[in-house]
């Protein structure tokens, strides 16, 4: 008898979502704690990255006693890179109240940065909000020897079902980003919203 294909693709979607968010940390040069980040201490050549995210779920959740995983794509605003497409992949575990997410922020032009955050959350209930501290782990194209740290927070919603809206969720980003032939732009750094 064979086994109908979505059964053996939600297992590997949860791996892969897993993956995803245990192997960042390995390409990080160490612990990074919510209270590691100092934008005042950033490289004197740093460009001031901060704004805000809109995300919106992309997949239902998979979820058991311990974890839930979400993956949700959306828009943010963000100083020096601008509107960019955000994709997020977020574990939380509800027993210890923390959580690892990845965020992929996608610029006009196709290059991406990528952010690896860790963080508290306060459990799993409906608003759920979370704190963190993000290490930029990567990018694409210009971003390809980016490096940074930001601060992040956020909530996420059910949103009122009966009004037609659903899961919403909002991400505040606030750290600095430098990669090779970037140039600093007085709007960046004044850190227009």
């Amino acid at each position: 008898m064979r086994t109908p294909p979505a059964v053996l693709v939600v297992p590997g979607a949860f791996l892969t979502v897993l993956a995803g968010c245990i192997a960042p940390a390995a390409r990080s040069s160490g612990a990074l704690s919510g209270h590691a980040v100092n934008i005042a201490a950033a490289p004197a050549h740093a460009i001031r990255l901060r704004g805000r995210c809109v995300i919106a779920p992309s997949q239902q959740p998979i979820a058991n006693r311990t974890y839930i995983v979400r993956v949700a794509v959306g828009e943010c605003h963000l100083t020096h890179l601008g509107m960019v497409r955000a994709e997020v992949e977020q574990q939380v575990n509800v027993a210890l109240g923390t959580h690892g997410t990845q965020l992929t922020l996608t610029t006009a032009d196709g290059a991406a940065v990528w952010l690896s955050a860790f963080g508290d959350t306060d459990g799993g209930g409906d608003p759920l909000r979370f704190t963190g501290a993000a290490r930029v782990v990567g990018g694409t194209h210009r971003f390809g020897s980016v490096t940074g740290e930001a601060r992040t927070e956020g909530v996420r919603s059910s949103g009122d079902r009966r009004g037609g809206r659903g899961e919403i969720g909002v991400v505040k980003i606030d750290g600095w980003i430098t990669y090779q032939g970037a140039e600093r732009s007085g709007a960046a750094e004044r850190g227009g919203r």
